[in-house]
């Protein structure tokens, strides 16, 4: 596959994103402390971030922020018709950030193909959930696709602590 560039949104005349998940900084003329200066153009390192691969980019203003590499791949190149608002790698390797690796999916598609390959897990027995995970396992159940067992495991619960949660026994205020 032959690499395509895109202008990245927000950075057009700094940054482009190319459809195998490479971050371009474009050549351009900067005003430094001692005067204008020029930026060569030149492929941007990526750096591991809680499994995500992220890039720093720095806007007009000069001010940086990180971003998700799978997020501006995706925004540039996979088509979102039903405005999905997250992105999932197909393979399950967050590092994968080619575009043939990713989809627009919305939360409780995300959670559920994390169960399928099982993504998730290691145990958390005699640990406090989060509100987000308390949230997530509801939501699994309610879609009724994957058996309570497989939701247990996934989030390294007990099945009767499970049956608490998704019966409000704890965790009642959510």
């Amino acid at each position: 596959m032959n690499e395509v560039w895109k202008k990245i949104k927000g950075y057009e005349e700094i940054y482009e994103v190319s459809n195998l998940g490479n971050i371009k900084s474009l050549k351009r003329k900067v005003k430094g402390k001692v005067g204008l200066r020029v930026i060569q153009e030149r492929i941007l390192k990526p750096r591991n971030s809680s499994e995500y691969m992220i890039v720093r980019l720095s806007g007009v203003n000069g001010k940086w922020k990180d971003h998700y590499i799978h997020r501006l791949v995706a925004s540039a190149f996979v088509k979102n018709p039903d405005n999905k608002p997250q992105v999932n790698h197909k393979d399950g390797i967050k590092s994968n950030n080619h575009v043939d690796n990713l989809e627009w999916v919305t939360r409780q598609e995300n959670l559920r193909h994390c169960v399928e390959l099982g993504l998730k897990g290691g145990k958390k027995y005699g640990k406090r959930l989060s509100k987000e995970e308390v949230i997530d396992i509801r939501l699994l159940v309610e879609a009724n696709e994957e058996s309570k067992t497989s939701i247990a495991q996934y989030f390294g619960i007990t099945y009767v602590q499970l049956f608490n949660i998704i019966n409000k026994k704890c965790w009642k205020n959510i």
